[in-house]
């Protein structure tokens, strides 16, 4: 059981940095976007 629970929150882990990461690119293609649009 203990180890179920290990995987279940490895998986939490790694799903809520994977929306991290996408969230911090997606703000830096947002900012590209608008340095372009300034220009």
């Amino acid at each position: 059981m203990g180890n179920k629970k290990f995987l279940y929150f490895t998986t939490l882990i790694t799903k809520s940095y994977h929306l991290f990461i996408l969230s911090v690119v997606l703000q830096q293609l947002d900012y590209n976007i608008d340095k372009i649009d300034s220009t």
